[in-house]
């Protein structure tokens, strides 16, 4: 536990450093060392096993999402994520939300690379922002992309391997 607070003071401390350094704003701060201090403050969480450490880890992250994102929709999200990471072992769903929770968090990458798209589209279809809209639809073109990308990849790696053995298969000793 104690390395991993280390590690969350070394993160902040870079970024801070850094920050006073470089200007980010041309990219929004979107940089490696602005975002350090949450994957460290997942160690801080995951680090924490007794009753008394998880207090302590949640104590910390609440001060760190505060100092981040103050009382805003995006700090009580990450907050109440810290907690639920923190005190809830385990929550028992039906297997259909399984499947339906394992495909998006397949496809968590997808929906992340095409999110800021899928918004603009929402955004000029309604002529307004609809976060509800833009989140829904953000996740069904992230699952569609995951899908189109492993479907290409199976035949891209197809074609290769029937390529390289000239369409014959050959078995193992």
């Amino acid at each position: 536990m104690l390395s991993a607070l280390a590690l969350l003071l070394l993160a902040a401390g870079v970024n801070q450093i850094i920050t006073y350094v470089w200007d980010g704003e041309y990219n929004y701060n979107r940089n490696p060392w602005h975002y350090g201090w949450i994957f460290a403050l997942g160690f801080v969480l995951a680090s924490a096993r007794e009753p008394r450490t998880r207090i302590l880890a949640l104590m910390v992250s609440l001060v760190a999402v505060l100092l981040k994102w103050g009382m805003t929709s995006a700090g009580f999200y990450v907050a109440g994520g810290c907690a639920i990471v923190l005190f809830v072992q385990s929550v028992s769903v039906p297997a259909s939300v399984k499947v339906f929770v394992a495909e998006i968090a397949g496809a968590s990458l997808f929906i992340y690379l095409t999110h800021y798209v899928t918004i603009s589209v929402v955004r000029k279809i309604f002529g307004e922002e609809r976060p509800w809209v833009a989140l829904l639809s953000s996740i069904i073109v992230g699952v569609v992309m995951a899908h189109l990308y492993t479907w290409a990849l199976r035949k891209f790696t197809q074609r290769v391997y029937h390529f390289r053995h000239d369409g014959q298969t050959t078995a193992l000793p």
